[in-house]
């Protein structure tokens, strides 16, 4: 591996200097400077010229030497520019990008700067070689080169190095470009056999002999500081070479998704690297060969100058081979250039069966130049009035872009680069107000991948990003390896998003520093209305299904490493939007310094294009064998079917989640294609064995992983054969090994009973088993565990165990030898479960809040939800802040007040909440206090699960009762006291008014609990129970 060790000035014709460049603006009193959308003459015109001329001709700057010691010169002191923020902090931009011809025998130019501290002086220059050609070049002039370049930056000063001739400018700026440093050598590879790591090296002659240090680190060190990164170990050099060796296994994980640096005392040996032969540890499972045809950009007319628009000459590259039936477009570049080759394009198309090297040293750079722009362009990061609704996501074109074009690549070592907007940290994720200062920036996506099939992206960097990094849409057979994507420059800045029913994906060996969602696994709403220009949400009944997705060997950190946005509620059908299988294993989740979220969930609840706390499933994940560095959030709000996970507690379904099939297939997984050979009519689904279309779907079944304890378990289910035979079976979710089988040769109620060694997760269903034809309806899928049984009606008061309920998550409290359950320590949420059939019903508990979180509560603090029917259902809300009780009629993802009450609690006060749901309507309780009369339910009553939450609370939770409509008392808590105050003192004051005796509440330190009972029957069944690891499933 090439060092980037004796960086020098280079003069290099590259593509686009960042558009906000103007560089000299900023009010030295001012954090901030704008640059206007001014023409270069507007531009060029404040420019003072001493001992020659200057004119402005055709859009150049024109300046004639007048003899020796000639210059011409800009103040940046005061100098606004306008609606690109530019920083004028020589820190943050530290190279002047100028494109310049000369038309002078001078074969140098002394480029003088001034700033806040430091006026004009010889100390304060840098001389630059310069091009006697007579034709235009791209210099970029690093200033901090010069030790005294700091601080905020007042001017600059041209002195070319001769008494006559014309110098012609006609475009400068400032870019944000990595800093010389004098590296002590070199590090020539850094492989792998599978069982130890070799690094190789060589030193420069002054290090000679010195002892090494290997360090290992992360992506998300940007300055590739040694002070934090964790030591490996030293090697002393022989001469001027130095070898190290060390284990490929770091526990669970490999080294694959780690990052290292070699130094010498402080002085680091070469940039941070990684173990380059990566694809010998690994597979691309949808590798395809092209034509071995191959062109040059260059010869279709791209410069790679950094200046000149070259989107029209790589379109016809690719066109012209893709017409041609396929084979490779070369970007050329130099990686012996401090710079780079520099490609200005806008949008690049990529077609069918072509492949873009972007060679290493080669750089896609965003055009800054609006009219370079073949479409309508929109600036600043967000369209009005749309939720979310970035501009470079839904309006603007990616900077490269696939559109229904099949077996792509992008491939290379090189580089995607977006503009910078102005930022004044290099460090992603600290970032003033964005939205304030980027609005008049062009947002791209630098990748966007649309309704393409067989795509690999490989070896690219994708860097300053202003948008998404990588979007997969509506895409099949997609492998993404060796990505880094870092250095993000907006908000907003998530890393890989996967959506509109894109299927077998998999990221391998990926390097994401984002600053907000790093993969991103979304079901598209229906009702979208961000997909406006390139992509486009497909409509109820398209296939929106996410299936089979992998994430193995990679570094993600900081923030939400993984975050499903299960948006798509507002389908009719539920199985089209369903996401299944998704395979994390071998990575880093998160940093070493500070805590991430593993994976989060962003529900419909509250969000723009989702449905009053629905979500869609998701079913089918394994995240084992990673190293984690945060826990999991939210998750426990959705029902989960075969889920094996080892980071945190995870809710795993332990009963048939709608076993009736109100929502399809939503929550099966199944064999076969659906309305195919698998399909559902009414509370029944049809298994289609015929031979043929088992061949071009895959064999027909049905299952849902549940997780079970260690013990005896019977597994049912109703069986029509037509004209075919078929076979119950339990499995283990991650081996596949078989627990149990039952052939069923006759239609009827068919039965396996089993043992389970150990707890865990099993794969519960139906198949053909040999069928090669015919069909088998199933319908009401049980299963019953051994001294499981539960009454429909019950009262629980947590002195005996928890005879109802599993309390996994959950923890014994005392007081005054009272028993109660709370939270356990670091549980982000808990639930407790009963399975029923519930419409009608009397529910009372006792509670009263330990820890309340009330700054946050502005969603209330306690809920019941219950009495769903297809989109409709109600919710009973406290609302803290408010002070007040409200029944909500939630209906298609909106809801009425049907009606409210004053009422305000009191922490640390036991109290009594009732709920009697009956023939008349619904009632409230408080402490045995009706709170208002029958409340008649305006969208009728269906049959479903009861769900109790607590939110921004820490309850003590008791005495929960749950009964048969009008059989229940209501009345003030049994451990209802007065609340304790303060012994009065001298003078006497008055006694305190007695506490308000109110009652609501209950949640763990940002998390929720939920109550839920639930109904084998319902049209989401979901008896839940806590998984711990890979022992819980």
């Amino acid at each position: 591996m090439k060092a980037i060790a004796k960086r020098k000035l280079v003069l290099i014709g590259f593509s686009v200097v960042l558009a906000f460049c103007a560089v000299f603006l900023l009010v030295s009193h001012a954090p901030y400077a704008a640059r206007a959308d001014v023409s270069v003459s507007d531009f060029i015109s404040t420019f003072t010229v001493s001992k020659g001329t200057k004119e402005v001709r055709e859009g150049e700057l024109r300046y004639t030497i007048g003899g020796e010691r000639s210059y011409a010169e800009v103040l940046t002191d005061g100098y606004s520019l306008g609606s690109q923020w530019y920083v004028k902090y020589l820190t943050t931009r530290n190279v002047v990008m100028v494109h310049l011809k000369n038309d002078s025998p001078a074969e140098s130019m002394k480029v003088y700067f001034k700033t806040k501290t430091k006026d004009w002086s010889e100390e304060n220059s840098l001389s630059v070689p310069l091009y006697t050609d007579g034709e235009y070049h791209t210099y970029f002039i690093e200033l901090t080169k010069n030790q005294n370049a700091g601080g905020e930056l007042r001017g600059l000063r041209f002195a070319p190095q001769a008494a006559k001739g014309t110098i012609f400018v006609n475009h400068i700026s400032f870019e944000r470009e990595d800093t010389s440093y004098p590296y002590a050598g070199e590090v020539l590879s850094c492989t792998t056999d599978g069982y130890q790591v070799t690094v190789e090296g060589r030193l420069n002659d002054e290090y000679s002999g010195k002892t090494v240090t290997l360090y290992r680190t992360l992506i998300d060190n940007m300055d590739e500081e040694i002070e934090n990164a964790e030591k490996l170990g030293t090697a002393v050099a022989s001469g001027n070479r130095f070898t190290f060796s060390f284990p490929y296994h770091d526990g669970e994980v490999t080294m694959l998704s780690s990052h290292f640096i070699a130094a010498v005392g402080s002085v680091k040996v070469d940039r941070m690297f990684s173990i380059e032969n990566w694809r010998d540890m690994t597979e691309n499972p949808y590798a395809f060969e092209l034509p071995e045809r191959t062109v040059k950009a260059s010869e279709y007319g791209a410069k790679g100058d950094a200046y000149t628009d070259d989107t029209a000459a790589i379109q016809s590259a690719i066109d012209a081979v893709s017409g041609q039936g396929g084979g490779t477009v070369v970007l050329e570049g130099d990686p012996d250039s401090e710079y780079g080759t520099r490609y200005v394009v806008t949008s690049i198309w990529m077609k069918d069966n072509v492949e873009l090297r972007i060679e290493e040293g080669a750089v896609l750079w965003q055009s800054w130049r609006e009219e370079d722009y073949t479409y309508k362009t929109y600036k600043g990061h967000d369209m009005e009035g749309i939720v979310w609704g970035h501009n470079g996501l839904a309006m603007n074109y990616p900077l490269v872009y696939s559109n229904q074009a099949n077996n792509i690549k992008i491939t290379g070592g090189g580089t995607l680069r977006l503009l910078d907007w102005g930022n004044q940290s290099r460090l992603n994720g600290y970032k003033p107000a964005y939205s304030e200062y980027c609005k008049s920036l062009i947002h791209l996506v630098p990748l966007g991948l649309y309704n393409s099939t067989n795509v690999e992206v490989s070896d690219i960097k994708i860097l300053r990003t202003n948008c998404y990094h990588v979007v997969v849409y509506g895409c099949t057979n997609v492998y993404l390896g060796n990505l880094t994507l870092t250095e993000d420059n907006c908000l907003s800045g998530d890393g890989i998003s996967i959506g509109v029913g894109s299927k077998n994906v998999v990221m391998d060996r990926c390097f994401l520093y984002t600053d907000d969602d790093a993969v991103v696994l979304l079901a598209q709403s229906i009702n979208d209305p961000r997909g406006v220009t390139w992509w486009h949400a497909k409509p109820d009944g398209g296939d929106n299904r996410i299936r089979n997705v992998t994430l193995r060997h990679s570094a993600i950190t900081p923030g939400n490493i993984i975050v499903l946005i299960t948006w798509g509620v507002d389908a009719s059908d539920y199985t089209w939007q369903a996401m299944n299988g998704f395979y994390v294993y071998d990575n880093i989740l998160g940093n070493w310094g500070e805590s991430s979220t593993c994976m989060n969930l962003c529900p419909g609840q509250g969000y723009p294009y989702g449905d009053g706390g629905k979500s869609v499933p998701v079913n089918n994940f394994v995240v084992m064998n990673n190293s984690y560095r945060g826990p999991i959030s939210n998750l426990n709000a959705m029902v989960k079917t075969n889920w094996v996970v080892d980071c945190d507690d995870v809710e795993v379904a332990t009963d048939f989640v709608d076993a009736s099939f109100s929502y399809k297939l939503g929550y099966w997984e199944y064999g076969g294609e659906y309305q195919q050979n698998v399909t559902v009519g009414g509370n029944t689904a049809t298994l289609d064995f015929d031979k043929a279309l088992m061949e071009q779907y895959g064999a027909a079944s049905l299952y849902q992983g549940l997780y079970l304890k260690a013990g005896t378990h019977t597994f049912s289910a109703d069986i029509t054969l037509h004209d075919a035979a078929a076979r119950l079976f339990v499995k283990e979710s991650l081996t596949g090994e078989i627990v149990a089988l039952k052939e069923v040769s006759s239609s009827g109620n068919a039965a396996v009973e089993f043992e389970v060694p150990r707890e865990g997760v099993y794969l519960l269903g139906a198949d053909g088993g040999g069928s090669a034809s015919g069909k088998a309806d199933i319908s009401s899928f049980a299963i019953v565990s051994e001294g499981t049984d539960r009454s429909a009606w019950f009262e629980q008061d947590f002195e005996d165990g928890a005879a109802y309920f599993d309390t996994f998550g959950w923890q014994n409290g005392e007081e005054g030898g009272n028993s109660y359950l709370t939270f356990a320590e670091d549980t982000a949420a808990a639930s407790l479960h009963v399975t029923g059939d519930y419409k009608q019903f009397d529910l009372k508990f006792d509670f009263k809040v330990l820890k309340n979180d009330t700054a946050r509560a502005t969603d209330g603090n306690v809920f019941v939800r219950f009495g769903e029917r297809d989109d409709a259902y109600y919710i009973l809300r406290y609302c803290h802040k408010a002070s007040r009780i409200q029944l909500e009629s939630w209906h298609g993802g909106v809801f009425e007040i049907a009606a409210s009450a004053e009422y305000r609690m009191e922490d640390g006060v036991w109290v009594q909440f009732g709920l009697s749901v009956g023939d008349a309507g619904v009632t409230i309780y408080a402490d045995g206090k009706a709170l208002w009369d029958a409340q008649p339910l305006p969208d009728g009553l269906g049959r479903s699960k009861i769900t109790v939450g607590f939110t921004y609370f820490t309850p003590a939770l008791d005495n929960v009762t749950l009964g048969e409509a009008g059989t229940l008392t209501f009345a003030r808590s049994e451990h209802w006291t007065e609340k304790p105050v303060d012994p009065p003192v001298d003078p006497p004051v008055d006694p305190p008014e007695e506490p308000k005796k109110s009652g609501c509440g209950g949640t763990l330190s940002g998390g929720a609990l939920v109550l839920s009972v639930s109904v084998l029957a319902a049209a989401l069944v979901c008896t839940l129970q806590k998984k711990r690891g890979g022992r819980r499933g």
